[in-house]
């Protein structure tokens, strides 16, 4: 798979990448690759946030919503703010994180068998 850049390949997206090349997604067409991973990325995304939001302690809403109003926080800005008012984010993120690589992997296997 083509890097993106250095920041990409650590976290989440790097995760889900090494994820995708133990399946042979990086077997694949390039533009396949292109249009899927940003997909998985996304999800796995929305996931961690559906696990972790219910987690936010009343007092970090008003940081939470000034973050939503920064459109150009990064990643890294918003790992930090997780870590810092979820303690077990870092578990939450491994958890998501593993159930979606066992998702995937169930999904190539009947994709292989169709």
């Amino acid at each position: 798979m083509e890097k993106k850049s250095q920041s990409n390949e650590t976290g989440i997206y790097g995760a889900i990448q090494q994820m995708l090349v133990a399946e042979n997604f990086d077997r694949l067409p390039q533009a396949d690759q292109d249009a899927y991973l940003p997909q998985f990325v996304s999800e796995v995304e929305r996931r961690i946030g559906i696990a972790i939001l219910p987690k936010l302690p009343p007092e970090g809403a008003d940081e939470f919503a000034e973050m939503t109003k920064k459109k150009d926080a990064s990643p890294e800005e918003w790992a930090t703010f997780w870590q810092s008012k979820v303690p077990d984010y870092e578990e939450v993120v491994r958890n998501v994180l593993t159930d979606f690589q066992k998702e995937l992997h169930t999904l190539m296997n009947q994709s292989k068998n169709a």
